[in-house]
């Protein structure tokens, strides 16, 4: 059984407090580490005896370069105590509404041979499939499960192409598949790839671990079909929110996704739901000792309950 450190920030007035969260996904440049040590650099500084109002908690975490999941912990915290202290809702607050349930997929690993028919039972009740593949595995792997599921797939292809015709000639026998897109094919190193595939997949392709800003967004959307978007990866609700509401104008696909974290962060997500074409929130399934109960999943259910309120 492997292990995650997730970080907390908490934010009182001895009576009151909010609670955000830290996770840090594989392949970015920043530890829970790094997380600590930011925060200890930012409690040397003062940082938080200074802050005055959400605008100038925005203005400082940009000035300090903090990175996105701290910035996000940090954000939330302050947020989540605002609503409570306040008696308001997130919904209220960020000027959105809270579905009571979402639809979720289900993720099929990169499993052996003996293991594939046995995720592709379990997938059989969910409303769209994930399936994370590498170069070497892809097409074998989407063609059986297409076989046997009918459902919208997702291909997750995990950065694991360099190469344009490599990728272009992947994909061909897969075109007549119902595929909804195929997911970050390759790495933020090879990105001008993506304008060399433009047009030639007939396959929508949205970015995950390319996007982070905005900037990012609007350097690499003439050639995409998509964004994955996630709390952890923009450090901030309404930097969140607004890459959504802007995507969606252009008419592009997007998903709402997660890291490894608990239902707290999950619960804040869930909150953007109503932005994305997909929702990919699971990742509070994979915790053996998820502390707040705030999302709840049932096995072979295709949808997510949300907890309205936030109690600690």
């Amino acid at each position: 059984m492997s292990s995650k450190t997730i970080s907390f920030v908490t934010v009182s007035n001895g009576t009151t407090k909010g609670m955000g969260e830290a996770s840090c996904m594989t392949g970015y440049p920043y530890t829970h580490l790094d997380i600590r040590n930011q925060f200890e650099a930012l409690e040397a500084i003062h940082f938080f005896d200074e802050l005055t109002s959400i605008e100038d908690l925005h203005r400082r975490t940009r000035e300090e370069k903090i990175s996105p999941p701290l910035r996000f912990a940090i954000e939330s915290a302050w947020v989540h105590y605002e609503c409570l202290a306040k008696g308001q809702s997130l919904a209220d607050y960020l000027g959105v509404s809270l579905p009571e349930k979402i639809q979720i997929g289900y993720s099929i690993p990169i499993v052996d041979d003996k293991k594939i028919n046995q995720e592709i039972e379990r997938a059989k009740p969910y409303g769209f499939i994930k399936i994370k593949v590498n170069q070497k595995n892809m097409v074998e792997v989407v063609l059986k499960v297409a076989d046997q599921l009918k459902q919208a797939l997702i291909v997750d292809a995990n950065e694991a192409f360099t190469n344009s015709a490599d990728f272009v000639k992947a994909v061909e026998p897969l075109r007549h598949l119902n595929i909804a897109f195929i997911e970050q094919p390759f790495s933020k190193k090879y990105e001008a790839l993506y304008q060399e595939i433009f047009g030639k997949t007939l396959v929508p392709i949205v970015l995950d671990e390319s996007i982070e800003t905005m900037d990012d967004y609007l350097r690499l959307k003439p050639w995409v079909d998509g964004i994955n978007v996630k709390l952890q990866k923009t450090g901030s609700y309404f930097e969140a929110l607004r890459l959504m509401k802007i995507a969606k104008s252009d008419h592009k696909l997007v998903m709402l996704g997660c890291s490894l974290e608990t239902s707290l962060g999950i619960w804040g997500a869930a909150h953007l739901a109503d932005y994305a074409d997909f929702c990919d929130l699971d990742g509070a399934t994979l915790l053996a000792n998820e502390p707040f109960g705030l999302v709840a999943y049932t096995e072979g259910s295709p949808y997510m309950t949300v907890q309205k309120d936030l109690v600690f």
